[in-house]
């Protein structure tokens, strides 16, 4: 080791390596003690977000900037569910368009072929383009096929539209000048269907025929009169036929374009001349 140096008053002279020790010695307490070799005193770090233009800076742990982006999110999603339902709208206004035009042109096409008829009469079934003859409406739907194309015995000719509890009603418009009630709508429910074996080519039906009318001076008393009817539906004629219920000898037809259709042409008729007095159409009504 070197000798520490000795000025002329007896003090030792500290020599450049034991200056550089205690640099080292000083340096590493002043960290100690300053808190960065472990103490128990805990340091917060605190990071600045810069914000938009013009807005303020958040800073870490602020729930502000979170907050923000939710709402923006938020009004997007109310935004676009808005335009979604302004859609829906739009399309439920265009299915009841398209329904009404549907309705019009086929009571349209059911009056046209009232008016024009077929190749058979009243009481025969027209086979179709293909086989042009003629069948008695008994002989339809009775289980053996006597059109060329199987026709009168295919599953829509032979196909029921009027099972149990099925409802029909409708709104009379036109002049009533042959009732006594002058009612406002009508309506039946089926109450008994029944097919024989022996005459399968028509079903035997019973039903509830409900008369709504208003009376009163005013016509401000709401009636609604029920009556019991028997009848047949006719696969042939794709029509429903019901007797008179009253002593007026007033019966009920209602005449299928199609037997999965959801209406039918309905007619109040003469029992003796079978002529018609009253005629509207009625709707099924759905449970």
């Amino acid at each position: 080791h070197t000798a520490p140096t000795v000025d002329k008053n007896g003090c030792c002279c500290p020599t450049m390596r034991s200056l550089l020790v205690c640099t080292v010695l000083v340096f590493t307490i002043g960290v100690a003690i300053g808190g960065g070799g472990g103490g128990d005193e805990k340091t917060s770090c605190v990071c600045k977000y810069a914000a938009g233009y013009g807005a303020k800076e958040y800073g870490h742990g602020s729930k502000s900037l979170l907050q923000g982006r939710l709402d923006v999110q938020e009004h997007r999603i109310s935004r676009i569910g808005g335009m979604l339902q302004a859609v829906k709208d739009r399309l439920q206004v265009g299915a009841s368009k398209r329904d009404a035009i549907i309705h019009d042109h086929r009571e349209v096409r059911q009056r046209i072929r009232g008016l024009e008829g077929d190749a058979c009469s009243k009481d025969h079934f027209y086979c179709g383009k293909d086989d042009r003859r003629c069948l008695s409406n008994l002989l339809v739907c009775d289980g053996n096929e006597d059109c060329a194309n199987g026709n009168d015995e295919s599953e829509d000719t032979c196909l029921n539209p009027l099972k149990s509890g099925t409802e029909y009603e409708g709104t009379i418009y036109g002049v009533d000048l042959c009732t006594k009630r002058k009612p406002d709508a009508f309506s039946f429910v089926i109450t008994s269907v029944r097919r024989m074996k022996y005459f399968s080519s028509r079903l035997a039906i019973k039903a509830n025929v409900i008369i709504h009318l208003h009376e009163g001076p005013n016509r401000q008393i709401e009636q609604h009169d029920t009556l019991a009817a028997e009848g047949y539906y006719s696969f042939g004629e794709k029509r429903l036929v019901l007797t008179p219920p009253e002593d007026d000898r007033l019966g009920f037809t209602c005449e299928f374009v199609h037997p999965k259709d959801t209406y039918c042409y309905g007619r109040i008729i003469h029992e003796t001349s079978g002529s018609p007095c009253l005629e509207f159409m009625l709707h099924k009504e759905t449970v």
